[in-house]
């Protein structure tokens, strides 16, 4: 039974319609096959549609026990990327690394002396996907705390969007899967 059950599940056979035991058992074969993303979806799967079992204790004791490999999982290492999470230390790292290199940019261009239309198009240039990797970053950074993206329009409001930007990049992670884990079935 359980091969068959494994052998289904890669051939892309809905689980839909599994027993909590069986999705745990697919599971554990998917643990010893080394795909821990697989198994961790699995869990929580059962986690989410059999609360009050069993197989919902196994599951949560589960994800607890290999809790520190999730982060590898559900943590997009796309910048560009609007989809996934990322931790407080991902996100300070990447607005540091925007504000950093535009302050160069800038601050070289006027040291310089020579403000010319090549230095302000080299700093637009930079600008564009900076700005995308910011809104990216914000986004996947409310993502992580089981947020919408589009919270992020309240950056716009002066004073309050900074206090809101602050608050975000010190709000501890949410711990647990939620709607913007890239491993939910």
């Amino acid at each position: 039974m359980l091969h068959s059950v494994f052998t289904a599940s890669y051939a892309g056979v809905s689980f839909k319609n599994m027993n909590p035991q069986d999705l745990i058992d697919e599971a554990e074969l998917c643990k010893i096959n080394n795909d821990l993303k697989q198994s961790i979806s699995l869990w929580q799967k059962v986690i989410n549609e059999y609360p009050e079992t069993e197989q919902h204790k196994y599951a949560t004791s589960q994800i607890q026990k290999y809790k520190s490999s999730i982060p590898n999982i559900i943590y997009s290492d796309d910048i560009f990327s609007f989809e996934g999470r990322i931790n407080r230390k991902k996100f300070w790292l990447i607005n540091s690394a925007i504000f950093v290199i535009g302050f160069f940019l800038v601050a070289g261009t006027y040291i310089s002396g020579n403000i010319s239309s090549v230095f302000n198009l080299l700093i637009l240039l930079y600008a564009i996907p900076a700005t995308w990797v910011f809104c990216a970053a914000f986004a996947k950074r409310l993502h992580d705390i089981n947020s919408s993206g589009w919270w992020q329009l309240i950056f716009i409001i002066p004073l309050i969007g900074n206090i809101f930007f602050i608050y975000i990049g010190l709000i501890p992670s949410d711990e647990t899967y939620n709607d913007y884990d890239k491993t939910r079935l």
